[in-house]
């Protein structure tokens, strides 16, 4: 469709699900169970890692990174259970319908979140077929704000850094995504209306307008 290979890459908690009140009431509720004290967060939890969740929040510094990963992998059993029944609830609204529109765009999804966690809503919500290369912090390299699961998104796709639009709602997020020279649209952005770098913003996929401004956006970029 367009001169130049152009191509689209998803985060997945807060832009393909609004999973936040969901993992949050999976993580109270484990660290209820397990009687811990809990430190309060000195920043937003969105974008983070399950390792960045427990360290943040558990005061124990003497965890072991093993002991970490158990952590985290527990917790995100019961976000499966608790958001199992009603996954596709959840789903950020207009986003199947936009995948669908768009689908001769190569398009990659790109999150913090654990490959677990990643098949859990994409093969719940019956998504997989509309991406053509899923990336994790274990097959990239560092996590995001570091640009390494995005670089490496653009890098399976087989499309220039440069061409690619990300859809981000955290800014860890949009900072990766930004540092590895993308072009950034928030996607209800927690922290404010206009993130800094962001060419767009966005409060979901139903969004006037979103079709026709990326088409001629990428017109005009070609």
């Amino acid at each position: 469709m367009y001169g130049s290979r152009k191509a689209f890459i998803f985060d997945m908690d807060g832009v393909i699900i609004d999973s936040s009140p969901l993992r949050r009431k999976a993580t109270a509720l484990y660290l209820e169970q397990l009687g811990v004290t809990v430190k309060t967060p000195s920043e937003p939890m969105e974008g983070w890692t399950n390792a960045q969740i427990v360290r943040n929040l558990m005061d124990d510094d003497s965890l072991s990174d093993d002991e970490v990963r158990q952590h985290g992998n527990a917790m995100d059993q019961l976000f499966y259970q608790i958001a199992g029944p009603k996954l596709d609830r959840y789903l950020v609204p207009g986003i199947l319908e936009f995948l669908i529109r768009w689908d001769d765009m190569p398009t990659a999804l790109a999150s913090n979140a654990e490959p677990e966690a990643i098949e859990f809503v994409l093969g719940g919500a019956m998504l997989n077929p509309y991406f053509d290369a899923v990336v994790s912090p274990g097959q990239a390299g560092r996590p995001k704000p570091c640009p390494d699961i995005y670089l490496v998104a653009a890098a399976r796709l087989g499309v220039a850094p440069s061409d690619c639009i990300v859809f981000e709602d955290s800014p860890p997020g949009i900072q990766a995504a930004l540092a590895a020279s993308m072009r950034v649209v928030a996607v209800q952005p927690p922290i404010c209306s206009n993130p800094p770098g962001a060419i767009r913003s966005i409060p979901n996929f139903l969004s006037d307008g979103l079709d026709s401004w990326l088409h001629e956006y990428l017109r005009i970029t070609d």
